[in-house]
């Protein structure tokens, strides 16, 4: 799973990095509600249009928002660079 979120995260520009290292938690709390209301929907039985999703992709997609979220944190941190921002 990490292997496969490194390349994913290469292959979108380090873009959770950038957004994280904008917005702090609250980037993965957008990012976490987006994926929990697919899968409250999935699970409530709504109709879905795009159906081949499993719900097993679901949670590790939000594990891995979790694991990049934990990650920014650190180097952040390391780099002095982590700033609390007010909404």
């Amino acid at each position: 799973m990490v292997s496969i979120l490194g390349k994913k995260n290469h292959d979108y520009g380090d873009s959770f990095y950038k957004i994280y290292a904008k917005h702090g938690d609250f980037s993965t709390w957008i990012r976490l509600e987006d994926k929990v209301g697919r899968l409250e929907n999935i699970v409530s039985g709504k109709e879905m249009l795009i159906n081949n999703e499993v719900i097993e992709d679901i949670y590790l997609d939000i594990a891995g928002y979790c694991i990049l979220s934990l990650a920014s944190k650190q180097k952040l941190s390391e780099e002095g660079g982590l700033k609390h921002v007010d909404y």
